[in-house]
This record gives structure tokens, sequence and C-alpha cells, in this order.
């Protein structure tokens, strides 16, 4: 499961790595890593110095562009002393040919190897104009000298912030970048190579801070103008060294870079200082190399497998959150050293997404899987019991505990007549198969109608409907929800008892009719029994009332039996015919009931209910008018059926009457 969870969290960090918010991040660690403690230690390098063109100097000469090319003829010849010259200057401008031609006298006069800063309309982040490349090509057919090399002076920010971190070792056509060639020129490195370790491109060692030049830098115009004392001690400065000419303005060719983008005073560090500062990175050989993309990518899977074998440690989902910070510190704290120490930047951000997907995903699992446990566990609890007991279960579990409430409550007894044929078939796996068909069937319509199974008596159920709350408050009467929900539940087992019996028939096997008797009133509801065994039950007179009632369909002829109490509830909102008055065993008086009946069948109680209004009133040839309603019907009916086999032996008056006390019909 680790390895899997380390692939897709490897996956998802390096499809997100591209995006905005994580390139953001993961150049912000690095710059914070620059700026607070920089690799080389803010050593200013003192084989490089700069000869800047400053507003004083443009402010000397009268004009800013194109830079007066007689200005740096003069300044070329006296930087001779130098070791190379870097001109780091665009001269593909339109300008006075004397001037032009002064300064290309100059530049093939010199003997020292000289690198002019080259730009072409290939580099994508410099736009050079046709024309203006056009005037450039012309200007490079005129230098000859030997001792001359191009540079490409393009800068590349970045995508994201235009911060420059990234130095390139080659422009888009193929000239080495500035910095590089510089260094060449210098015999730094070898000229088959890039850079002294062979890559394409390295992150940039700034050097000291936002606010300072770690470099000797001096202004051209008093090299070219100084007094003679001035100029000989500025003479010795660049002696044997590198000079890299460039301008140096407040507001134009500056860029923004990791050193200055948290000093809010500053606005980035001009073109040529940043050339600079390539090159005495080149020199000192400590290029920041950008990382081969399979080490990230294997760096990034490892750390999301660790992250996922220490989340899946502890028991606790707090426990495995808290340990998400702890396992990125180390993570943060390691990159952070091998940057400094070993100059070599690791897919930080990309490693903290991966970090936290692993463990995302550990701790989801295994909510998941408590929460399956748990499921399982209500399931299982919840067939025993139903789903509205579960839910005032989860409000207050005290409901299952020992001992209980008195509510009013509305108890279905359902037992199959005539069982003992079910159980005596020759094949014994046959009844079982049968009898848990016909079990199941019973408490799926028992479940439909958000009761709860009491018990299984056999070959029928006991079921229970009432409202659980939390205060376990009883109510005055039962609800007219619940009572419809008994009635609906047996209607409902009545229609599926009778498919039950037609499946039964087909394999040979005959099953009785499925009798039923409901009541409701107050009852006890609640965990009874002892330490080791418990069951969730109701008792009193509701379970023995709908029991007697069960039992004397078979007297009366009906298939369900429900007290008054019950119609009192649901009268108006479903159908009900009266039976009569049952005197029930222990009973000290009679019992109204009747017999609910499905819409379809309401012409039974129509019938029924005449024949009751020709019985009271008694007039003459009563018996056969009722016999004329009965054509027809009482064949079909067995309870109509009964009332015409007690009319010859009953009297009016006690017709509708059944004492069950003695077993007396």
């Amino acid at each position: 499961m680790h390895v899997s969870i380390a692939i897709l969290s490897t996956l998802i960090a390096l499809a997100a790595a591209p995006t905005y918010p994580l390139r953001a991040a993961q150049n912000l660690f690095s710059d914070i890593v620059t700026a607070a403690i920089r690799s080389s230690a803010g050593t200013p390098s003192d084989q490089i110095v700069i000869v800047g063109l400053t507003e004083n100097t443009f402010a000397s000469l009268g004009r800013t562009s194109p830079v007066d090319r007689f200005f740096l003829a003069k300044l070329l010849a006296e930087l001779q002393p130098a070791k190379v010259i870097g001109l780091d200057m665009f001269l593909g401008e339109v300008t006075d040919p004397g001037q032009d031609q002064a300064l290309v006298d100059a530049i093939n006069a010199t003997q020292i190897p000289i690198v002019l800063g080259h730009l072409s309309g290939a580099e994508s982040s410099e736009v050079v104009p046709a024309w203006q490349e056009a005037i450039w090509t012309i200007f490079q057919t005129r230098v000859a000298s030997p001792s001359v090399t191009w540079g490409h002076v393009a800068l590349r920010p970045g995508a994201v912030d235009g911060i420059v971190r990234e130095y390139p070792c080659l422009g888009a056509d193929g000239i080495a970048g500035f910095a590089v060639a510089v260094a060449r020129a210098a015999g730094s490195i070898d000229k088959s190579v890039c850079t002294p370790v062979g890559v394409d491109t390295f992150r940039i060692a700034y050097l000291g801070n936002a606010w300072s030049v770690p470099f000797n830098v001096l202004p051209a115009e008093a090299i070219v103008d100084a007094p003679a004392p001035v100029k000989a001690a500025l003479t010795a400065q660049i002696e044997n060294k590198i000079v890299i000419v460039g301008t140096i303005l407040a507001a134009d060719d500056r860029y923004p870079t990791p050193t200055s983008r948290f000093d809010f005073t500053s606005n980035g560090l001009s073109g040529v200082v940043i050339h600079a500062h390539a090159a005495a990175q080149i020199l000192r050989q400590d290029q920041k190399v950008i990382m081969n993309a399979g080490l990230a990518v294997a760096i990034i899977m490892v750390t999301a497998f660790l992250a996922a074998f220490c989340a899946s440690l502890p028991r606790s989902q707090v426990t495995a959150l808290v340990l998400i910070p702890v396992q990125l510190i180390p993570v943060l704290a390691a990159n952070g050293i091998l940057l400094l120490m070993r100059d070599l930047e690791l897919p930080t951000v990309a490693q903290s997404v991966s970090l936290v997907t692993a463990c995302g995903f550990v701790i989801f699992l295994s909510i998941h899987r408590a929460e399956r446990l748990s499921k399982h566990d209500a399931r299982m609890l919840s067939r025993m019991l139903g789903d509205n007991v579960m839910l005032a279960v989860r409000k207050n579990p005290e409901i299952l505990g020992r001992g209980g409430q008195t509510r009013q409550v509305t108890v279905l007894f359902a037992d199959l007549e005539n069982s003992m044929d079910l159980v005596m078939v020759e094949d014994p796996g046959a009844t079982v198969t049968l009898a848990t068909e016909y079990l199941a069937e019973l408490g799926d319509v028992v479940r439909e109608n958000d009761g709860i199974i009491d018990k299984f008596t056999g070959d029928g159920v006991m079921a229970f409907f009432t409202e659980l709350d939390e205060s376990g408050a009883s109510l005055a009467t039962a609800s007219q929800l619940q009572v419809e929900r008994a009635v609906s539940t047996a209607l409902g087992i009545r229609s599926r008892a009778e498919k039950f019996r037609v499946m039964a028939a087909a394999k040979g096997i005959s099953v009785g009719r499925t009798r039923m008797g409901i009541h409701c009133g107050l009852g006890v509801v609640g965990n009874v029994g002892g330490v080791a065994h418990l069951d969730f039950t109701v008792m009193g007179e509701p379970p023995s009332i709908a029991a007697r009632l069960e039992a004397a369909n078979k007297s009366i002829g009906t298939s369900i039996l429900v007290s008054d109490s019950v119609v009192r509830q649901c009268r108006d909102s479903m159908l009900f015919r009266p039976i009569g008055n049952v005197w029930l065993k222990g009973s000290p008086a009679p019992l109204s009931v009747f017999e609910p009946l499905p819409e379809e069948e309401k012409h039974l109680r129509d019938v029924t209910c005449k024949v009751r209004t020709v019985v009271k009133q008694r007039g003459p040839h009563w018996i056969d008018r009722v016999r004329v309603l009965l054509d027809d019907i009482e064949t079909s009916d067995s309870y109509l059926a009964t009332v015409n086999e007690r009319m010859l032996t009953r009297s009016p008056e006690v017709l509708f009457d059944w004492d069950l006390r003695s077993g007396v019909r």
C-alpha cells in the first residue's frame, strides 16, 4: 500500500509542480535560503572590476542613448592594463559613422582579449528588430581583431515572478553567455564546454546583499577624464583584472534577484552586476547545478514513501496529522543545508506536496477503514434494531443500556398457519431454505416500514413500532404515523406471504396463510437480560394482546386483526372493516377488532357493513337477505364465510361476538 501511495503522491506532486503557486513557492524557498545565508558568505571577488557608466557619466556626455562611441573608444584605450575586457553593451544602434569607425578602430587595436555584448532576434526574452540586427551584423563584420569574442548579454528572468535566478550558458542562437565568454577569455575554463562542470544552465550564487555590490566599481568618466594622479590610481586597480563595462543606472536595465526581493527599498541589480556575479561564480567553479529530472523524481517518491510509512504508524488520525509538520521540518532543513553546502537545489516544494499528499492518503484511508468497520457494525446492529432505532442510538447510546423505558408502542405479531406442513417435508434442507426465504420476506417488509424486529419465532415474527428520542419521554398516545406503519407492514406481509405460498406450491409444498395481530398501547422498551446476553424487546400489554389477536384470526377467518386502539389513530387514512367484539383469553372485557384492507378490497368492507346493517335491523327474512349479499363473495373471503356459517347457530345479537377465553367460537 505504501508503494502505491508513494507513486500516486509523486504523480500528483509532478502534475502540480509546474503550476504557478508551486513554482512560486519553490522559488521563494530557494530565495530565502540564498538571501538569508548565502552559500558564498558574501566574499567579495577581487578578480573582477566593474567600470560603470552612471548618471554622472551620461550627464558629462550630454546624452544617454546611443552611447557616445568616441567615449567608448577612449575608455577601451585606458583599459589596456586589464586582463580581459567585457563590454556589456549592445552596439546595434544608429549613430554617427565617424564615431562607429573610431570605436571599431579602438576594438581592433586592443591587444588583450575583449568580449563584446551580443543580442539577436533569436533570443525570445530580448526582441531585436530586424533593422537593428542588420546594423549590428554590419558592425560585427568590421571588427577584425582575433582577440575579440562575443557573449550573449540577454538575461532570462523567471517566467513566474521575473526574478533572475538562472544564468544561460548559451544564447538562443548558440553564442555563449556573456559571463561564460568572459571566463573563457580569461583562460579560466576550456572553450569546449560552457562551464567547468559542463552544464547548460546554472543557478546564480549572488555575493553580498541587495544594497551593496561585492565588486570594485569604478566610474567610467573618471578613468577617461580624471587628472593624471587619479587616473594612475584607477589604472592600478584594473591592472591584470577582468574588467566588465556596463551601465549602472538607478532606473534602467535593472532586474530583481533573490537577494533583492526581500528588500523593499531595492529595485534589483543592474545587468552588468548580474553578469559579474555569474562570471565570479564560474571563476570559483561553484555553479549551482539544476538537478537531474530522474533524480528529482526518485527523491520525491522516496519522500512520499517515508511519509506514508510514518503516517501509518500512529493509531490516532490526530497524531498522524501532527506528524505532517514534524516530517516537513527535517525535509526543509535538509534541503536548505544541501542548497547552502553543496549548491544542490532539491525539488523542495514538490517533495512537500508529495509528503502532505501521502500523509493525507494514509489518514483518509485510515478514516475510511474505521468508518467502514463502524458502518459494518452499524449495519449489523441496524439489521437487528432497524434504522429508526439506530438514529436514536447515535443521538443517545444510553438507549441500548440495560433496563427499559415506558413508551407508546404498536406491536405486530405474525405467524404461519399450519407450519407443521412445512416442517414435515422429506427434504430438511428445502425446509430450511423455504423458512429462511419466508422470514427474510417478513423482515424486509418490517424494515421497509421502519419497524423493529423484536424476534423471529421459528415460523413467524414479532415486530414493534415506536418513536425513540434522546429524552426517553413517552407520548400520551401512539402517533398516527407509528400505527400506519404497523398496518402497512401487515398488509405488505400478507401480499408477500401469498406470493410465497404460490412459490412453495410450485415446489410441491403446502404452506398456510400468515396470520397477524396488531395492538398499540403503553409498553416497556429496552434491553433486558443478563450481562452475557441482552435482548432489545418490548414487554407489557401490547405484545400480549397482539399475540392473542394473531391467534384469534384462526377462529374468525381473518388474516389480520387490529384492536380499536389502532383504528382510532388512522381511521381516516386507512381502510378497515369492522369484525366484532372478541373476548381474548385473560381479558376481562371484550375488545373491538377490525381487519385492515387494501384499497382494491374496499368492496369487502362495503359488503361487511351492509351485512352488519341487515343483521342489526333483523327484519323479515334477514338471513336470506344476508345470503344474497354474500353470494359470489363468501367463498373467496374466509371471514364472511365464517359469518355465513355462524348464522345457523348464533342469534343476531351475538353473531359478531367471539368468546375465545375458553376456545369456544
